[in-house]
């Protein structure tokens, strides 16, 4: 699948938000207060962003009204015109602590409006009903949605609004929609490791809540692409992710009884497909400590290209990258272009994965053979 057109013109890497709330040690949130003229001037966290964008010579979008121009279907939005960002669940601190995939897809939004000249206000909700008046306060020229489900009121408030959403699944009738390619990173995986030889395989994730989750899409398109002629383990418990306001990490307990039923497999697997690379760590240790070396024994494979988890590894395993900085550029490129193009049917675009192999294993490839049936499996 092709890259999407980009609509703003790249530059020079720039300073970004969030290099100006790491050296003034706040968030990105209050960061973006002061440059938009809403905090305390007089609080310590303002002086601490002022000194750190100076430092920086970072250059923050503008307030100031331009000089009025006739807008045209090419010339929509201007300089210093604002765009809102809408965060459900943890919030912006979560994102930035503990979602690797999340925050850099805010990277790439951030750089891309920023390169344009344009504001980001980022705002956390706990009901879609409120996004109209906090776009209406902020004169918001559009709305970026990060939502893995949209709810029964989703249509009816957000069709009213330029709006972009991103992440989860599923077509929206109200505005586009911007996905990571699940299962073509299923299938990619799946694909990788009969190429190199195993006839064997097994999954470990999380158990999906909804036929539409990321994992139970990857988990599908693994199973689907190799059930044909390979034997397969699934290997899935509700409780293997613990997530809330402070904590996004894996369940030690309900990953040990995972692998221990994969090392009591008969035959045993040859080939384990971690559904998220934060999985991967956690499964490295728990087969080092049942005598089984990851990539001698057994080829460990991961998926997102989170390399705060996949560092430091031995060896290094593949993993599917799901592109979260090209999703959040792209997706704030359409919004861009929505704007300039309203009437234009409503579409869904997904970012394809790559696939990244770690030197070791490019420079001893085992032979390929051609890829398995696609066939779909009914459960």
């Amino acid at each position: 699948m092709a890259d999407s057109t980009m609509l703003v013109p790249s530059v020079k890497k720039s300073v970004t938000i969030q290099d100006v709330a790491r050296a003034a040690g706040v968030g990105v949130g209050t960061v973006s207060r002061v440059i938009n003229r809403e905090a305390n001037k007089r609080s310590p966290k303002v002086r601490r962003v002022l000194q750190a964008i100076e430092e920086l010579n970072y250059q923050a979008p503008h307030r100031g009204r331009p000089r009025r121009t006739p807008k045209t279907e090419a010339n929509a939005f201007r300089p210093g015109d604002s765009f809102l960002l809408v965060l459900r669940g943890g919030g912006l601190q979560w994102i930035l602590n503990h979602a690797p995939v999340y925050a850099r897809a805010l990277h790439g939004i951030e750089e891309t409006l920023s390169k344009a000249d344009l504001n980001l206000v980022i705002r956390q909700i706990e009901d879609i009903r409120d996004v109209p008046g906090i776009a209406r306060q902020n004169e918001a020229k559009g709305v970026l949605l990060f939502l893995h489900h949209a709810d029964a009121h989703f249509d009816s408030t957000i069709g009213n609004l330029t709006a972009v959403r991103i992440f989860g699944s599923g077509s929206s009738a109200v505005c586009d929609h911007l996905e990571i390619d699940h299962q073509a990173a299923g299938e990619m995986l799946a694909n990788h490791l009969w190429q190199r030889g195993h006839r064997c395989c097994a999954f470990i994730g999380p158990e999906a809540a909804r036929l539409t989750d990321a994992s139970f899409t990857r988990r599908e398109a693994f199973v689907s692409r190799l059930a044909a002629e390979a034997s397969l383990l699934v290997l899935t418990t509700p409780g293997l992710i613990m997530r809330g306001p402070e904590i996004n990490a894996v369940d030690e307990a309900h990953l040990g009884m995972l692998l221990d039923r994969f090392c009591e497999a008969q035959p045993r697997p040859t080939a384990l497909f971690c559904d998220t690379d934060i999985v991967v760590p956690g499964v490295y240790r728990g087969l080092q400590q049942r005598g089984i070396a990851p990539g001698r024994d057994v080829e460990v494979v991961g998926c997102n290209n989170d390399q705060i988890y996949l560092a430091g590894l031995s060896p290094m395993p593949t993993t599917a990258d799901v592109r979260a900085v090209e999703l959040g550029r792209t997706s704030a490129e359409r919004l861009l272009w929505r704007i300039s193009h309203p009437a234009d049917p409503i579409v869904t675009l997904k970012i394809y994965p790559r696939l990244v192999i770690p030197p070791a294993e490019a420079a001893n490839p085992i032979p390929a053979e051609p890829p398995p049936p696609r066939r779909f499996i009914q459960r």
